[in-house]
């Protein structure tokens, strides 16, 4: 009864932007940050600053019987 138009409001967790464009802002932002963290270091994640020496690869694999992706 206390919450804005008499409802209380929780996120549905949907990642598509055309379902629900606040909790796909939400997802984005925290693949954001946890892809950076993974990349550069964050102290906060004790994720220490020599990752940054560490080699990088972001790979994507189909199998083949799955025909095309693209």
């Amino acid at each position: 009864a206390h919450e804005p138009g008499g409802r209380l409001r929780i996120a549905c967790g949907n990642r598509r932007a055309s379902r629900c464009p606040s909790c796909a802002w939400t997802y984005a932002g925290d693949t954001y940050h946890l892809i950076r963290a993974g990349l550069a270091g964050d102290d906060r994640r004790d994720i220490t600053a020599a990752v940054r020496d560490h080699p990088r690869v972001f790979a994507t694999l189909t199998a083949p019987s799955f025909g095309p992706v693209h």
